[in-house]
């Protein structure tokens, strides 16, 4: 019996132990800034969020076992300013190494207004450095582009056309690949979609064409504004 007291007693302490350990906390506060990372400027009015995540792969699920598990809360949200500027005040940061934190933004295509981005940004906290200003890039995104020819176009075999759209300066060059258009789908006089939620900014426009057996490539460029709808009209 003696002996079941002791061990209680000392599970007991360990317990406390691990919680106070888990306690152990700074009160602060956290800002950074969201940047469009195609045109270098600030994204005010964007959604972001501050998270923190509970990582442990030893213990046990009940008390006084300290927790084992994967936890993530959302702990605050706010807006950035006209500057595009954060700031969540008075924010507790766990020392503890089973906690992380992590800052997102958040905008849905859905509810997107003239500022927020289609490809959201996410970073993880460095809890050594809480004074350092986090910067979130952000890739705003068009709604569409087509291209169509005009209705007095007539593409006759072998008669062809081919158009290739690419961006002028890739952020992610193996990401965002060349988009063709081939005479088959442009000759129906209807307009192609060309670029679907693809990165704003400019992008040029190769056509090649062959018409009565003579080949001419003609280069075009074209800027897409964010969430914009742009439709391009050639002739043969």
């Amino acid at each position: 019996m003696k002996f079941i007291k002791i061990f209680f007693l000392l599970l007991l302490c360990f317990s406390m132990t691990t919680c106070r350990k888990d306690k152990v906390s700074k009160i602060m506060t956290v800002n950074g800034t969201v940047m469009n990372i195609y045109s270098g400027t600030s994204v005010p009015g964007l959604k972001v969020v501050f998270q923190s995540i509970y990582d442990r792969t030893t213990g046990g699920f009940y008390f006084p076992s300290p927790r084992k598990g994967k936890y993530s809360s959302t702990l605050k949200e706010t807006t950035t300013d006209a500057n595009g500027n954060f700031s969540f005040k008075d924010v507790e940061i766990y020392s503890d190494g089973d906690y992380r934190y992590n800052v997102f933004t958040s905008s849905p295509y859905a509810d997107q207004t003239s500022g927020a981005p289609y490809n959201d940004a996410s970073t993880s906290i460095d809890k050594g450095n809480l004074a350092a200003n986090i910067v979130l890039e952000v890739k705003p995104a068009i709604a569409s582009f087509n291209i169509k020819m005009i209705p007095s176009a007539n593409i006759i075999y072998p008669d062809t056309i081919t158009i290739k759209c690419k961006p002028k300066y890739p952020i992610d060059p193996n990401t965002y690949s060349n988009k063709t258009i081939t005479s088959s789908l442009l000759k129906t006089g209807n307009p192609i979609t060309a670029l679907y939620h693809d990165p704003m900014g400019w992008w040029y426009i190769n056509i090649n064409k062959t018409k009565n057996s003579i080949n001419t490539v003609i280069k075009d460029s074209i800027y897409l504004d964010f969430n914009s709808s742009t439709t391009y009209t050639l002739s043969f």
